[in-house]
């Protein structure tokens, strides 16, 4: 009996020790799972708070990217009409007004600095904006960054971007969070590509002398300056300026160089080939092409020339034996202008009709002299053209009015451009000149921008 009592002794005090060891352990776990929850709970709100942020991120990315939208368009225009504003200055000394690549440069380059301006003070105008965002207990702003006005840039697979720091921080009632970021605009290009093409002038309708003319007097394309390419040679094509004589350029005489394939725009003819009035020499059938009057001594020095002149020849003493090509505008000849032995065009103005002066004798026994009645105001010129067989003297003159006329002289009854091919020749008529046409290729659209989020600031 003794013994019987003694094991249920026993029994009731493993009974009890099993009972407290599962209450301690129950009070672990539960203490463990308390504390897992409260970790939980934690580490979602540090979540609410990244999201937050990086809600705070989007927002800056899609109104930055908008703005970026509207800021290239804007500036794509004003490109496009400050290029069409250019004009085409084919034939002369080029500036900052004419279309060519290195002026579309220039713009294209002053266009970026605008952009960039307007771009960091769009960016600086943020100001620290609040969102209240998941069940209004969370929050972010946008932090204020200082920016200097030249931006930094990087390049990412090839794109130049613009650097905008910002930063943003997601707000909840435990701890807030922030992100430092960078911002990446694509830095623009507006154009993919300048071009530039020589175009041939088309050559007017054979009867349209007015646009014949012009077609003459028009130089080949050239932005090029003799000075910066002497001394010169064969299939040069420049513009020589008024303080520049063309011994300067070509340097002395030389018998191996074939002059008429050398092409001079001459600022001020008289200044660069006849200083002082008399002309220099040795340089035969060299093309020169200008746009300002001359006053010489005599024209025969000036055979050595092949001379495209839209201006006027006054000629003081002596105009006898010329024996190059001219074409000119006019001529105001105060003595004889006989024995040409070469060909003077005068093709005079047709759309203002100018007077020209040939007070003596007048012939080209051994060449052409021709004259267009259409751009001469005949009312107020002095014709001198030697008595007799005017056919013989070979002075010639075309009207598409058969009731004005030269004294003495032939009319020739062919087409207009007929007519500068029988004076001149075919062989000396300039060569079609090219109008130089320079376009741009314009990027309608920029590449998108791109932000880096850095989770561990």
């Amino acid at each position: 009996m003794k013994k019987m009592l003694n094991e249920r002794g026993y029994a009731l005090l493993i009974v009890l020790f099993t009972i407290i060891i599962f209450l301690s352990m129950s009070a672990v776990f539960m203490s463990a799972s308390l504390n897992h929850v409260n970790q939980e709970q934690t580490v979602d709100k540090n979540n609410q708070a990244v999201v937050a942020a990086e809600l705070g991120v989007k927002y800056v990315e899609s109104h930055m990217q908008n703005q970026a939208e509207i800021l290239y368009e804007k500036h794509l225009i004003e490109l496009q009409t400050a290029v069409n504003n250019l004009k085409n200055c084919n034939g002369k000394s080029p500036n900052s007004n004419c279309k060519t690549q290195s002026t579309i440069n220039s713009l294209i380059s002053q266009q970026l600095d605008k952009y960039q301006v307007e771009l960091t003070s769009y960016y600086q105008s943020f100001k620290t904006m609040d969102q209240e965002i998941i069940e209004n207990k969370v929050d972010y702003s946008i932090l204020d960054e200082t920016i200097g006005l030249l931006l930094e840039t990087t390049t990412v697979e090839g794109v130049t971007y613009y650097k905008l720091p910002f930063s943003v921080e997601g707000n909840t009632n435990h701890k807030p969070a922030v992100l430092k970021n960078e911002l990446l605009v694509p830095k623009p290009n507006f154009v993919s590509s300048i071009t530039s093409i020589d175009n041939p002038i088309p050559v007017p309708e054979a009867t349209n002398s007015s646009e014949l003319n012009k077609y003459l007097f028009t130089p080949p394309a050239s932005d090029v300056n003799c000075k910066d390419i002497k001394p010169l040679t064969e299939g040069a094509i420049c513009h020589l300026s008024g303080v520049d004589t063309i011994a300067s350029v070509l340097g002395n005489t030389q018998t191996s160089i074939d002059y008429s394939k050398i092409t001079i725009i001459a600022e001020d003819i008289q200044a660069s080939f006849c200083p002082g009035g008399s002309c220099i020499s040795g340089y035969s059938n060299l093309k020169v092409y200008s746009s300002k009057d001359i006053s010489i001594d005599k024209i025969k020095p000036l055979s050595q020339l092949s001379l495209f002149l839209n201006a006027i020849i006054n000629i003081d003493t002596n105009g006898n034996n010329y024996a190059g090509t001219a074409v000119i505008k006019g001529v105001n000849a105060e003595n004889h202008f006989k024995n040409i032995r070469g060909n003077v065009f005068i093709t005079g103005d047709n759309s203002d009709q100018i007077p020209i002066k040939i007070d003596k004798h007048t012939d080209a026994k051994f060449g052409k002299l021709c004259i267009n009645l259409d751009g001469i105001d005949i009312a107020n010129s002095t014709f001198e053209v030697a008595n007799g067989n005017s056919k013989h003297d070979n002075v010639y003159y075309y009207s598409s009015n058969s009731s004005r006329r030269v004294p003495d002289a032939e009319r020739y009854s062919g087409t207009y451009k007929e007519f500068v091919n029988y004076c001149i020749g075919t062989i000396n008529t300039p060569i079609p000149p090219p109008v130089k046409e320079v376009t741009a290729t314009y990027i309608e659209k920029n590449s998108d921008l791109k932000v880096n989020v850095k989770y561990k600031p």
